[in-house]
């Protein structure tokens, strides 16, 4: 009798077998994923990376043009700060081509003044004749000119004087004038002369006097048209000098008691104050166009010799028009005939003043 087959020995072996085929099918799977993975990986980083020639040559490039960038970085803040240093230059001389002619002027005046002072205290020494350097005036005290209360110049000849000294001293700061070699390096031009009369504060009695002068200011202003037209009489071209707005240089002005130079609680204080002022305002240019233009103008004129034949069929020439005496530009006060003289009248104060 033949034994029974066993087939769950033979099922599980054949199990078994299947089970590992599939462990195995499942592990090449694997292996072939991870494979390809890897391989797309590379492709990837391959596809990513540049080559190392062209690599080094793009860095070596922006090496060079970082080098060329900062050279002109370096050239644009050079040229920027030397833009700025013209401009400040520029600056400068424009405003020192104006401040300089400017600071020539009042030194020009200050010359002018001092040779006034020196040459007037050579002839007349004991005249009380000062001088204001700051605002250009030359004072002349009151009591060396007029009496008490009276519009009558006592010494003509100081006025006459003064008038020799200022047509001879401004004559290089005459912008009508053709300079000659002597003014050569002289700059600056004068404006206007002032005639100023001044008073003290001490009133007087009007109705004693005859010629209507009511008032300190009147007064002050008949003594400073008398001491303009005594000046313009002695030196007859004052009246046909120019400034360079095309106006005439001397002019007349009163003030009165209004500016004070001292006190008028004392005699000597009002005896100070009691003055003819002759101030002398030189011309200040706009801007330095015209500062340009003055001094091309104040280029000494060299002039040719002129020969001419004389010719016995040509007619004599004309006689030279006379100067006119005309009176110039007249301030604050309306100038007075100088024909007219104020006599001199007995002042009603004691004390002497006015």
């Amino acid at each position: 009798m033949m034994a029974p087959t066993d087939y769950s020995s033979e099922d599980e072996n054949y199990f078994a077998t299947m089970t590992d085929m599939m462990v195995g099918l499942l592990f090449i799977f694997l292996i072939m994923v991870a494979f390809f993975a890897y391989k797309l990986s590379r492709q990837t980083e391959a596809d990513n990376v540049v080559p190392k020639v062209i690599l080094e040559k793009v860095e070596l490039e922006f090496d060079q043009q970082s080098v060329v960038l900062e050279q002109v970085e370096k050239e644009r803040d050079r040229q920027l700060v030397r833009i700025e240093t013209l401009r400040k230059q520029l600056v400068e001389i424009r405003q020192s081509s104006l401040s300089r002619f400017n600071e020539r002027s009042r030194q020009a005046r200050k010359d002018v003044l001092t040779s006034i002072q020196l040459r007037v205290r050579a002839q007349r020494p004991e005249l009380g004749l000062t001088i204001d350097f700051e605002r250009g005036i030359i004072r002349l005290q009151g009591v060396d000119l007029f009496a008490s209360a009276s519009t009558r110049l006592l010494n003509p000849p100081t006025i006459r004087l003064l008038a020799d000294a200022l047509t001879d001293e401004m004559r290089c700061h005459i912008y009508s004038l053709h300079k000659g070699e002597d003014c050569a390096g002289a700059t600056g031009f004068v404006e206007a002369v002032f005639v100023e009369g001044h008073t003290d504060s001490l009133p007087f009695a009007a109705g004693r006097r005859g010629d209507g002068i009511q008032t300190n200011l009147q007064l002050s202003a008949r003594r400073a048209s008398n001491t303009y037209e005594t000046l313009v009489v002695a030196s007859p071209q004052l009246v046909s000098h120019l400034n360079p707005e095309g106006q005439s240089i001397m002019s007349v002005a009163a003030f009165g008691s209004q500016r004070p130079i001292a006190g008028n609680d004392t005699r000597a204080g009002r005896a100070r104050n009691r003055r003819i002022d002759i101030r002398i305002e030189m011309y200040n240019p706009r801007n330095e166009a015209e500062v340009a233009a003055l001094l091309v103008h104040n280029a000494p004129v060299q002039k040719e010799p002129v020969y001419v034949l004389p010719d016995s069929n040509q007619a004599p020439a004309p006689a030279p028009a006379p100067v006119s005496r005309r009176p110039g530009n007249v301030t604050e006060v309306t100038p007075v005939s100088p024909t007219v003289t104020w006599e001199e009248t007995q002042s009603p104060r004691e004390d002497g003043d006015n």
